[in-house]
C-alpha cells in the first residue's frame, strides 16, 4: 500500500513537473515568434501606409494621368524599399496596374496592405510581402535554451519535496472554502435584511392599496417643496380632494368595488400630474396634492381639469360608476407657511366647496 502510494505520488509529481517544464520550454520560442511577427507586421504596415500616402498625393494631383506614369510610380516603390528588400506591389485592377519592386519572398510570407486613394475613392492597393522564414529559423534556435531551461525546471520540481507543500495548500483550500461559505451566508443574510428594510420603509411611506404616498411621505415632500419655494421665491399649492358619493358606492357594492374605484381614481390623478408634483392618499377617499404653480388661477385651472377627469364614468365589471369630487386649495405663502396649516386650510376650503356644491374652492378667511 505504501509503495503504491509512493508510486502514485511519484507519477503525480512527474506529470506536474513535466507540464511546467513543457510550458516553460515552449513559452520562450512562442514569445519570440510572436514579438518578432508583431514587429515585422508593424514595420510592413508602416511602410505600406507611407508609400500609399505618397502615391495618394500624386493621384490626387494628377487624377487623370497618374495610372499611365509607370516610371513615376516605380520610383515611389523604389525610394521606399524596405531594409530587407521585401517585395512591394502596386496593384489596381481598375487601371490594369501590377508593378513590383524588390525580391519575391520565400514562403511562408507575411502580407500587409494599404489603400491608395485619389482623395475620395480607393484606386489602387499597396501590398508588401516579407518572408517569415528567418523568424522561423531564429525561433527554432531559441527553442534550444528554452529546452535547457525546461529540463532544469523539471529536475528541480521532480526532486522537490512537494508533499508538505501539497498538504499545506490542501489545508489552505479547505479553510478558504469554509470562509467563502461563511461569507456567502453572511452576505445572503445582509441582503435579506436590506430587502426587508427597504420593504418596511416602502410600506411606511406608501399607501398599501393605491401605492401612492401616505401622510408621512406627503408631509416630507411638502416640507421639501416649501424649502425650495422659499429659496426661489416661488408658490406652492396644497390641494385637498374628497370623492363625493364614494361612501354609498362602497356600502352598496362592497369594499372590493370601492377599492377598485380608489385604485382607478389614483391612476387617473397620477397620470395627469407632472413628475414634480406629489399626490398622496391621506384618508379613506381623500387625496392631497402638492403642486408647483405660478398663481392661484393656474392651480384652479389644473383642479378643473382634474375634476373633469374624476367625473368621467368608471366601468368596473358590470357597474358604471359616476362620481365627482370637491377640491380645496391653499397657497404658500399667501395662506400659510407651515405644512400643517396649509393642509388644514386646504381641508377647510374643500369642505366649503362640498357645502356650496361649487366643486372647487380657494381658502379665504370667510371659509
Amino acid at each position: 500500500m505504501k509503495q503504491w502510494t509512493e508510486n502514485k505520488l511519484k507519477k503525480t509529481v512527474s506529470l506536474f513537473a513535466g507540464i511546467v517544464a513543457l510550458v516553460v520550454t515552449i513559452t520562450l520560442p512562442i514569445g519570440y515568434f510572436y514579438t518578432e511577427h508583431q514587429h515585422l507586421s508593424l514595420s510592413l504596415q508602416n511602410a505600406a501606409d507611407i508609400i500609399a500616402d505618397d502615391i495618394s498625393v500624386y493621384t490626387f494631383q494628377y487624377p487623370d494621368s497618374w495610372s499611365f506614369q509607370e516610371a513615376r510610380l516605380m520610383s515611389f516603390l523604389e525610394q521606399h524599399k524596405p531594409i530587407h528588400n521585401e517585395q512591394i506591389l502596386l496593384i489596381s485592377d481598375e487601371h490594369d496596374i501590377h508593378l513590383s519592386s524588390g525580391i519575391p519572398q520565400t514562403k511562408p510570407i507575411l502580407i500587409r496592405h494599404s489603400p491608395v486613394k485619389d482623395g475620395v475613392n480607393t484606386v489602387a492597393m499597396i501590398e508588401i510581402q516579407a518572408s517569415l522564414y528567418p523568424i522561423i529559423v531564429n525561433t527554432a534556435l531559441v527553442l534550444l535554451p528554452g529546452s535547457f531551461l525546461g529540463l532544469m525546471i523539471f529536475a528541480s520540481l521532480y526532486y522537490w519535496p512537494l508533499k508538505a507543500l501539497k498538504q499545506t495548500l490542501s489545508e489552505l483550500d479547505e479553510a478558504h472554502s469554509e470562509l467563502e461559505v461563511e461569507i456567502a451566508a453572511k452576505e445572503a443574510l445582509l441582503q435579506r435584511a436590506d430587502d426587508l428594510t427597504k420593504r418596511l420603509h416602502d410600506m411606511a411611506m406608501h399607501d398599501s392599496l393605491t401605492g401612492l404616498a401616505n401622510r408621512t411621505l406627503y408631509f416630507d415632500r411638502l416640507n421639501h417643496s416649501l424649502h425650495i419655494a422659499e429659496r426661489n421665491d416661488d408658490k406652492v399649492a396644497v390641494v385637498m380632494i374628497d370623492l363625493n358619493k364614494f361612501k354609498p358606492i362602497n356600502d352598496e357594492l362592497g369594499h372590493h368595488i370601492g377599492d377598485q374605484l380608489l385604485i382607478n381614481m389614483s391612476h387617473r390623478l397620477q397620470d395627469t400630474l407632472r413628475k414634480s408634483d406629489t399626490i398622496a392618499r391621506i384618508g379613506g377617499d381623500e387625496f392631497a396634492l402638492v403642486l408647483h404653480v405660478k398663481s392661484t388661477d393656474d392651480c384652479e385651472r389644473l383642479c378643473q381639469k382634474l375634476f373633469d377627469l374624476v367625473k368621467t364614468p368608471i366601468h368596473l365589471g358590470r357597474h358604471t360608476l359616476n362620481i365627482e369630487a370637491s377640491f380645496g386649495i391653499a397657497m404658500y405663502p399667501d395662506h400659510a407657511s407651515s405644512p400643517e396649516l396649509l393642509l388644514q386650510k386646504a381641508d377647510t376650503a374643500m369642505y366649503t366647496a362640498k357645502n356650496n356644491h361649487s366643486h372647487i374652492a380657494v381658502y379665504t378667511t370667510d371659509n
